[in-house]
């Protein structure tokens, strides 16, 4: 990855992308799952959260950061047909691996349904399958 000066970038768009960032975190980890802040859960149905604002904040980013790369690349002489095939075997790519990670998301939802359930055979069933940590028993001598 190549690094560029500090006056060709957007400093409000870095300043947002950092917001955002810091918003995924917080309603990620929230602390308390047990009392939460109720601007920390997504809306039920109708209304809308700080929450609901992320995804569409990231999204947002994404949108302009792209803009602005294919924008250079063109001006520096890059082939836009190329361009474009290079977007779609990414987008493809992307794909492969989201519904890996979405597999890997529902897994961690059900172990920790068996968590709360008690169910710990599951959960250590579940987490076997994901080779999150080794939950092979040692010999204690």
């Amino acid at each position: 990855m190549t690094s560029t000066p500090i006056d060709s970038r957007l400093v409000s768009l870095d300043a947002f992308r950092g917001f955002a960032i810091a918003g995924m975190v917080l309603v990620n980890n929230p602390g308390d799952w047990g009392t939460l802040y109720s601007q920390l859960a997504h809306a039920k149905w109708n209304g809308w959260t700080f929450t609901d604002w992320i995804f569409p904040f990231f999204l947002f980013i994404c949108g302009v950061s792209m803009a602005f790369s294919l924008r250079r690349r063109a001006q520096a002489g890059a082939d836009k047909p190329q361009l474009l095939r290079q977007l779609i075997a990414r987008h493809q790519n992307e794909g492969d691996a989201r519904s890996e990670s979405e597999e890997t998301e529902r897994k961690r939802c059900n172990a920790e349904e068996a968590f709360k359930s008690r169910d710990f055979e599951k959960v250590v069933k579940i987490y076997r399958e994901l080779s999150v940590v080794d939950l092979t028993p040692t010999d204690r001598k």
